[in-house]
């Protein structure tokens, strides 16, 4: 999702929805996140993959929503603040109304809409947060969950993604007020940690991005006190260890798997596992850039194609002359291997 420059600025200066969430439940980078975030310390964006993925399904959810409860979902994206504290605001992906032409005051409810994958988890007390502070803001006593659960198979012919829906999964999120309250004093207190400019503990993986960006500088004169940290230090090395041996033994098996797909596209395992080696990648090599320059150097230059010191602007040649950087790709024993688990997918209740 984009934002205009105004509408960050209000996302900046105010403790969100996904804020409180990631603080409540440690997910996605947890408080540490969500500060670093509110002090404009950058880190990695969710995978752009990710969010067109939520952008293409926003009408599909809508419209099951509408045949599922025949409710309409307007007012899709609206930011709102609450009315007792300017600090505390939610975006709402949408709110639920008898008819597309309601008020406010006819607003049955909220919605979130999430998508996910497969066999993506169930953060569910994630989800929960954002609906508990989404009421907390706008004052309404419903908010519905609709997760919509999206399978993505790999075509080894066209190299490309095509997407089916498996599941939609709705559940109801009533005004709980106990709740509501433990989770303004958790935005306060990560308010707090704004104004202040420190950082909360890491509690997440997630959180290691905007920890590196926030300890850029370096001082040799600064000292750090981890003696309290020996046993966690021992255990990243224990684990990183672990990760190396895992590393190995997964490259050694998919060497046994392609090595006994030999030419063949698909395979089954036991009935269980479906095996795919697509076509080779074909990529544009340094071979290829030659072979470019050398064809089409002349046409190239007359459109602005230059070479960026000694190499070919190939992000200008991809784009302006499509055709002719595609032909010049070349075959590479880089086949893309998926796995796949046939079982049915346990549902959530």
């Amino acid at each position: 999702m984009t934002f205009t420059a105004e509408e960050q600025a209000l996302r900046s200066a105010r403790i969100g929805a996904a804020d409180v969430a990631k603080a409540a439940t440690g997910k996605y980078g947890g408080a540490a996140a969500a500060v670093a975030e509110k002090l404009g310390i950058v880190a990695d964006e969710i995978d752009p993959s990710l969010a067109d993925r939520g952008h293409r399904w926003e009408q599909p959810i809508a419209d099951g929503v509408l045949a599922h409860y025949g409710l309409f979902v307007a007012g899709e994206q609206m930011m709102l603040t609450a009315k007792d504290n300017p600090r505390h605001g939610c975006t709402a992906d949408g709110l639920l109304v008898p008819t597309p032409e309601a008020t406010w005051e006819a607003v049955v409810a909220g919605v979130e809409e999430k998508t996910r994958g497969r066999r993506s988890p169930w953060p569910w007390d994630y989800y929960r947060t954002q609906a508990h502070w989404s009421l907390r803001v706008s004052g309404l006593n419903r908010w519905l969950l609709a997760v919509a659960t999206v399978d993505e198979d790999y075509d080894i012919h066209t190299g490309q993604l095509s997407e089916r829906l498996v599941s939609v999964h709705y559940e109801w999120v009533d005004r709980d007020e106990y709740e509501i309250g433990r989770l303004i004093e958790l935005a306060d207190w990560l308010w707090d940690h704004v104004e202040r400019g420190v950082l909360p503990d890491p509690t997440d993986a997630g959180a290691l991005p905007y920890v590196k960006a926030a300890n850029m500088a370096a001082d040799s004169t600064a000292t750090a006190d981890l003696d309290d940290l020996a046993e966690l230090i021992e255990r990243r090395e224990q684990l990183r260890a672990a990760a190396k041996t895992a590393e190995s033994e997964e490259k050694t098996i998919e060497a046994q798997i392609r090595h006994r797909m030999g030419e063949a596209t698909e395979a089954v395992a036991a009935g269980r596992w479906r095996v795919r080696c697509g076509n080779p990648v074909r990529k544009f090599t340094s071979r290829s850039e030659a072979d470019f320059l050398d064809l089409y150097g002349a046409e190239a230059a007359e459109l602005g194609v230059t070479r960026t010191v000694t190499v070919l602007d190939r992000d200008k040649a991809k784009e302006l002359m499509a055709d002719q950087y595609d032909a010049l790709r070349i075959a590479t024993p880089q086949r893309v291997l998926t796995v796949k688990d046939l079982q049915p997918e346990e549902g959530h209740d």
